[in-house]
């Protein structure tokens, strides 16, 4: 559909007329020709912006779509998620834009051919609304033709004649952790109604995927008193199934790895906290299970154990050691000290700024540039291990009102944890909805499920405080939001420290001098070893990692190798030393409560470690293994969720795609003296399947509970399908840092099987629910090359959610943890 390309620029004649502008600015013998010649360059230098604006507007590789929704969820941001929830990959698109009060947008992708893919796509693809109706165009529409690539938005911004106004560089906060001003019982009610919409779009999505006839008993109850609520949710294309992202945003460089970029360029606010909270509110009904409330980081101040640092320029053309003040893809690459932030240690800033200074003051490398993939020196990655966990207890408002000075638990043991000491509750009716069932609808089935703690029974409680009693938690327990306090004791320095130095090995000078680049790094090391002397820090490790990518995002098995340790002749005294005190083993250690674990540079572990032991406790609670339970941790990343409720089952098997991530949680395992343990290493929709084949059907396990700890991107549609097919796992917590994959992936798990031949809906009796023509759109038929359909046929009892419960592992930014239990 998109059109051939326009014809280049006539550059001729623009050149002729330039040359004519040259020999006036060279001929001028008064301050009054220069201006006039001045004007006559800036005119041909608008004739040419125009032009290339206007051959853009024709190009290939643009398309219009009307018909969107509007709203401040359908931004480019908003955009950019439906696309991608129909199938368009994020690198296939170059350039997105659209005002989030206009139903019009425009997209750009990188080749004809993969615009023209696109619009065939976007031409049978389901709209973001039911009964709605959308139309694609080639080319720019008007009403965008002159806004930046960039997206500067300003409407009133002066023409391009006058000069455009340039890009305001955010601050460093701004960039890495958006909320930092924002009070922390703000933070926390805001992430709760993000929540309490993503469990109304898992509601909505089972709903639209779900025959009317075959909906399972927990949805009937949820749509007898929440069938008005689920139509506010339309806007944000059926309650999240393109993503009710809220105020999300890029993941970042902070180095959350897996989990997003808590640590670099954070989601900022696309809307006001008083449109999420009136979005919540009237979502709530049609939540789809209770939603508990939010359970707080223990620690909010300089809480991270690892922060990833690019090495740029600052705003002065200096080199830095810090963090980006914006995105590279909106031409930002500018670098600030990461001193301001709250969220990075000081051991981390501490290091960043003994980079920074040899590298601007005795470095003859240069740092790396994205533009021209010159340079030497990339990023620095800082981790800290501590030796016991410090874990801080919350503190009232009133109590610190009246006195009352703040505490930590001391040498706090997993087992006697009550992760609930963090919870934070919300006055609201629909917090932990509960209403009775319809009169008339049938019982639920029961299971015999011997000594496990009886769940929520959505029929049977009545109001706020009998639904947290039957979720295990104790009525009047958890601190109102307003009571929250951001007192705390600080965090005590750490006891190991590793620092991981990504450099460019093709750069030029490094390729010509191999001997010039191994002293390059054994000077930093020292003088990285010098300042942490000189803070009491014990840097015990220090690795290099080539790299030689764009992105400063390496592949998991980008090599790692130790510092040079031969000084060369002319070096300052003690480098060698110093390189041989910073050899180490190549990891450091951590602890979660009275469990030790190991760590190796790229390996993936949470950042704030007080608030992962809370996390852990919840999810071993929640999974109530016996001791003849097999434990399924499903990207397991060094073992630690399985490793801590080894235990108290029979078995625990992990599984997780980064090599030294597994081999990691191996040495754990031996590291703590668990042997009931195995960990594989593969992708999970690779290795799950066979997982299951082995263990599952050993009757020496009487049931099987799976715990699913997933990135960003959530679990792959095989692996959601070998756990509904697998009928011993009876129960599964499923923990998602991104409420738009929660959506999908739970809504996908508690779904019954649909007879996709037939058609799941608008057949016979059937006013609601998509066709089957529109299912295997989404999902793929599985034959004539199209993508494998993993839910078209089958015999399994789906899941059905039971209780939900928010957590903050990043304060001061967008970012939250859901955890959800599932049954069957």
């Amino acid at each position: 559909m998109a059109e051939a390309s326009a014809p280049p620029i006539a550059v001729s004649a623009l050149r002729r007329e330039l040359d004519f502008v040259k020999s006036l600015l060279k001929s001028g013998r008064s301050i009054e020709e220069m201006v006039a010649a001045a004007n006559a360059a800036a005119r041909v230098a608008s004739r040419a912006s125009f032009e290339a604006k206007t051959a853009t507007q024709k190009g290939g590789t643009e398309l219009t779509i009307r018909g969107l929704p509007t709203g401040p969820d359908w931004d480019w941001r908003g955009l950019k998620r439906w696309l991608q929830s129909r199938g368009l990959g994020q690198r296939a698109i170059k350039y997105s834009d659209k005002d989030p009060e206009s139903s019009v947008a425009v997209v750009r992708f990188n080749t004809e051919s993969e615009c023209k893919a696109a619009a065939d796509m976007l031409v049978t693809a389901e709209p973001p609304v039911r009964g709605s109706s959308i139309t694609v165009e080639s080319g720019i529409a008007a009403e965008y033709a002159s806004k930046s690539k960039k997206r500067q938005r300003d409407d009133d911004e002066e023409g391009a004649g006058r000069g455009a106004k340039a890009a305001r560089i955010p601050d460093v906060c701004e960039a890495v952790c958006p909320w930092h001003k924002v009070p922390y019982g703000q933070q926390l009610t805001d992430k709760h109604a993000r929540i309490v919409l993503a469990l109304a779009g898992v509601t909505d999505a089972v709903n639209h995927r779900t025959r009317p006839a075959n909906r399972p008993e927990w949805l009937r109850a949820v749509l007898a008193r929440g069938q008005t609520a689920l139509s506010t949710l339309s806007g944000g294309d059926g309650g999240g199934r393109g993503g009710r992202g809220g105020r999300g945003g890029r993941g970042g460089r902070g180095g959350a790895g897996r989990h997003g970029g808590a640590g670099g360029r954070d989601g900022g606010r696309s809307d006001t906290p008083a449109d999420t909270a009136a979005a919540a509110a009237a979502a709530a009904p049609a939540v789809c299970c209770p939603l508990l409330g939010i359970l707080r980081s223990p620690l909010l101040e300089r809480y991270r154990n690892k922060s990833e640092f690019t090495t740029g320029l600052d705003e002065h053309e200096k080199p830095m050691v810090g963090f980006l003040r914006g995105a590279f893809q909106d031409g930002i690459t500018c670098v600030a000290s990461p001193e301001p932030t709250r969220h990075t240690s000081l051991a981390a800033v501490t290091l960043a700024a003994a980079a920074t200074t040899y590298i601007r003051e005795q470095s003859a490398f240069a740092v790396y540039d994205k533009r021209n993939k010159e340079g030497y020196w990339r990023l620095l990655l800082v981790r800290e291990g501590s030796r016991k966990t410090f874990l801080p207890v919350p503190l009232a408002a009133s109590a610190a009102a009246a006195g009352a000075a703040p505490t930590s638990l001391d040498s706090p043991a997993f087992a006697a944890l009550d992760p609930f000491t963090y919870l934070v509750t919300f006055d609201t009716p629909a917090a932990v909805p509960a209403p009775p069932a319809p009169a008339g609808a049938a019982a639920a089935p029961e299971y015999d499920e011997g000594d496990l703690k009886s769940d929520v029974d959505m029929k049977e409680a009545a109001g706020a405080a009998a639904a947290a009693a039957s979720c295990g938690v104790e009525a009047g327990k958890g601190l109102p939001v307003v009571e929250v306090c951001e007192a705390e004791l600080r965090q005590p320095a750490p006891d190991e420290v590793l620092v991981m130095v990504q450099v460019n090995p093709n750069y030029t000078h490094a390729l010509a001098d191999a001997d010039a680049a191994a002293r390059e790094l054994r000077q930093l090391t020292a003088a990285l070893r010098a300042a942490a002397t000189a803070a009491g820090l014990p840097l015990t490790t220090v690795r290099v990692q080539l790299h030689t990518g764009v992105s400063n995002a390496a592949p998991f098995d980008a090599p790692l190798v130790e510092v040079p340790g031969e000084a060369a002749p002319g070096e300052a005294a003690g480098t060698a030393e110093a390189v041989a005190a910073a050899a180490g083993p190549g990891f450091i250690h951590d602890a979660l409560c009275e469990l030790k674990f190991r760590i190796s540079p790229t390996a993936f572990f949470q950042v704030n470690s007080p608030a992962t032991c809370v996390l852990y406790k919840l999810v071993g609670d929640w999974a109530a293994a016996r001791p003849k339970t097999l434990l399924l941790d499903i990207c397991c990343g060094t073992g630690t969720i399985g490793l801590m409720l080894a235990s108290k089952v029979a078995k625990v098997v992990g599984v997780d795609n980064v090599e030294s991530a597994v081999e990691d949680a191996r040495v754990n395992a031996a590291l703590n003296g668990i042997g009931n343990a195995e960990f594989v290493a593969g992708k999970a929709e690779d290795a799950l399947q066979s997982i299951l084949d082995l263990h599952a059907a050993n009757d020496a396990y009487e049931d099987v509970v799976a715990v699913c700890d997933p990135p960003r991107a959530g679990l792959h549609k095989s692996v959601l399908r070998a756990l509904l097919d697998c009928a011993k796992i009876r129960r599964l917590v499923f923990v998602s840092c991104n409420p738009d994959n929660l959506i999908s992936n739970v809504a996908l798990l508690c779904v019954p099987p649909q007879d996709v031949d037939g058609g799941r809906g608008r057949r016979g009796g059937d006013t609601a629910g998509s066709s089957g023509a529109s299912y295997r759109s989404q999902y793929g038929a599985g034959g004539g090359g199209a993508k494998p359909d993993y839910f078209a046929n089958g015999s399994w009892v789906p899941f059905r959610p039971v209780k939900a419960t928010a957590l903050d592992l990043f304060p001061h930014t967008a970012h939250v943890e859901t955890v959800m239990l599932l049954e069957r």
